[in-house]
């Protein structure tokens, strides 16, 4: 099976017509038609929109490998992985800006993260990182980053006074552990 029959086949199985498909690739009718013959071979972003609108795996349709229903990875893979970077968790009198990065984490976002911090663990070799969002729209219940009593505190968007500074929402926190050897 070729490409065009993969796309023909996306098609039918979504009950579109050629001009609702062309609709949502944002073409024509006739390139559609000429999709499907062979003619004329999509732009790979045409491919990428219809992919994310109709939930179909696009290494399916350009080789015919896999399955043609997108695995849960698929979105996660395609994300831009940024090196944020960390600090130590500061104290009250410390601003974030004057901090010095101690290392960088990987991370995989739509855009980069502010910053992490990294709040070692008491009683363990390991530590918490809290990845911080740069913008203050957090969702109702989700974790952000404020200052209260001249303290950083990670607390429920809920939870959150009127007298708190929000730094940030909280986008993922991991534990890090270090490994040593025992020999």
């Amino acid at each position: 099976m070729t490409i065009y029959n993969r796309l023909k086949q996306i098609r039918l199985e979504h009950n579109l017509s050629q001009t609702d498909f062309a609709q949502l690739a944002n073409v024509s009718q006739p390139t559609i038609a000429n999709w499907e013959r062979g003619s004329h071979i999509p732009r790979r972003e045409k491919l990428e929109s219809l992919a994310e609108q109709l939930g179909f795996d696009l290494l399916w349709l350009l080789s015919g490998d896999g399955d043609a229903t997108r695995r849960l990875a698929t979105p996660y893979l395609t994300l831009a992985i940024h090196h944020v970077p960390i600090y130590h968790w500061p104290d009250g009198s410390q601003a974030i800006e004057s901090l010095t990065a101690i290392g960088h984490f990987p991370f995989a976002a739509r855009k980069p993260p502010a910053f992490a911090l990294r709040r070692p663990r008491a009683g363990s070799v390991g530590a918490r990182v809290w990845i911080i969002d740069s913008d203050n729209n957090a969702e109702p219940g989700q974790p952000c980053l404020i200052i209260r009593g001249g303290n950083y505190q990670i607390e429920p968007h809920q939870d959150i006074t009127y007298r708190d500074d929000i730094i940030g929402p909280v986008l993922a926190s991991v534990y890090l552990y270090r490994i040593t050897d025992q020999g």
